[in-house]
């Protein structure tokens, strides 16, 4: 009876560490197991988790310059009077100026006795020939501070030939009000006070007066800024 329930014992245990072996084969096997229950290794946790090479938050490049589009621009915001895209205008300038130095007159001279530009023109001249017409700026950046110098808004000038930068004085030649107002008014005095020419205007229209060395006095009124043309 004793030997018995031995055997009995000793086949129950063997019985449950077959079944424990069993049940550790469905479970995939040990570690260092071998055969079709052994797991395969799991990827290392780098491998998932390494940066792109690319941030997504990296800062953008920022767009190229483009000085043409920037004077376009530019044009629109302050409302220039200019014939066309300012900087096709720009481009059509740089060309007349290359042709005035081939016909042997210095741009310069030209644009300012000449040609005799606006203020918009002016200002887009200032504006676009630093970046698209280089070549000319010097010059016509110099002419065009000599401009600024002679210009001269509502009084009462004296005509001298070498005014120089005496407020009071103009010289003589012909001028240009670009933007007067309609009830702009000027007159041309002899030396004794006596009316030479005059005109009140009625529009806003553009205006051009011719300043003789022979004159006293120019007076003008509300006609914006006269400023010379040759």
């Amino acid at each position: 009876m004793d030997g018995t329930r031995g055997i009995g014992v000793r086949t129950a245990a063997a019985l449950m560490c077959a079944a424990a072996l069993s049940a550790c084969g469905a479970g995939g096997g040990t570690a260092d197991g071998d055969g079709a229950g052994t797991r395969s290794p799991s990827p290392p946790a780098s491998a998932s988790a390494t940066p792109s090479d690319t941030p997504s938050d990296a800062p953008s490049e920022a767009p190229a310059e483009d000085p043409a589009k920037d004077l376009d621009r530019l044009a629109v915001e302050q409302n220039w009077g200019i014939d066309g895209p300012a900087s096709a205008w720009i481009a059509r300038m740089c060309a007349e100026f290359d042709d005035q130095d081939r016909a042997g007159q210095p741009p310069g001279k030209w644009l300012v006795e000449d040609f005799g530009p606006t203020p918009d023109e002016e200002a887009a001249l200032t504006a676009g020939m630093p970046e698209l017409c280089t070549r000319w700026w010097p010059e016509i950046g110099k002419a065009l501070g000599a401009v600024e110098k002679r210009a001269y808004p509502d009084g009462v000038y004296e005509v001298s030939g070498a005014p120089g930068e005496d407020p009071e004085l103009i010289e003589p030649g012909t001028y240009r009000a670009a933007d007067p107002t309609a009830s702009c008014s000027w007159q041309r005095t002899s030396p004794d006070g006596d009316v030479l020419d005059g005109q009140r205007a009625t529009t806003k229209a553009p205006l051009t007066v011719t300043v003789q060395a022979t004159d006293g006095t120019f007076t003008t009124k509300g006609c914006g800024v006269w400023k010379p043309v040759r």
